[in-house]
C-alpha cells in the first residue's frame, strides 16, 4: 500500500468497513486524501439485513454507515463520490438477457418487449444520480462533486448528465 500511495495523489476506494479500520487509520498517519465512492442504495439498507452484492447477499454491517462516512469527511482528508444510487448492477439490455452495466444502455423489458424511450433512459439515470447525491448530502452535509462510474462503464448522454446533476 505504501509503494502505491507514494505514485498517486489521491486513491478511490468503495464502501467497505475495511475502508474505516484499515485505510482511514494510514490516510490521518500520512495526510494523504482519498475519494470515498458510495452505492447509496446499499447504505440504505438498515442494520441486520441483507445487501444485494452483485450475485451474492452479504450483510449491511459489512458497509460503512453515514456516521462513520462523515467522521471521514469530517476530516477532511475524505471527499465523498457518488458510485450511483442502484446502477451497481447489469440490467437487461436485449431479448437475450444479455447484462450490460445499467449507466449505458436502454433497459429491455421482456414482459413487454420493448426497450425503454430515450426520455425514460434520462429520466431513469437522472433520477438515480439527483437521489444519490441528495442522499449523500442529507446524512453528511459534504457536497458531491465527483462520480465514480460503476464498473467503470458511461456514456456521453450519462456523463453529460452527471455534469448537471453532480
Amino acid at each position: 500500500l505504501h509503494l502505491s500511495l507514494r505514485r498517486q495523489r489521491q486513491m478511490c476506494i468503495r464502501d467497505s468497513t475495511s475502508f474505516y479500520s484499515h485505510v482511514f487509520p494510514l490516510l490521518q498517519q500520512f495526510g494523504y486524501p482519498a475519494v470515498l465512492a458510495l452505492v447509496t442504495q446499499w447504505l440504505e439498507v438498515p442494520s441486520g439485513q441483507q445487501v444485494e452484492f452483485g450475485n451474492t447477499l452479504q450483510p449491511r454491517d459489512a458497509f460503512l454507515s453515514w456516521a462513520r462516512i462523515k467522521e471521514m469527511a469530517d476530516s477532511g482528508l475524505v471527499e465523498l463520490a457518488s458510485h450511483s444510487h442502484a446502477m451497481h448492477t447489469g440490467i437487461q439490455a436485449n431479448p437475450q438477457g444479455n447484462l450490460i452495466p445499467a449507466a449505458v444502455t436502454h433497459a429491455y423489458d421482456p414482459s413487454t418487449g420493448s426497450y425503454e424511450t430515450d426520455a425514460q433512459y434520462v429520466a431513469r439515470i437522472e433520477g438515480d444520480l439527483r437521489h444519490s447525491r441528495a442522499l449523500i448530502e442529507q446524512h453528511t452535509g459534504h457536497v458531491v462533486r465527483t462520480m465514480v462510474w460503476p464498473y467503470g462503464a458511461y456514456n456521453q448522454l450519462a456523463l453529460d448528465l452527471s455534469l448537471i446533476h453532480i
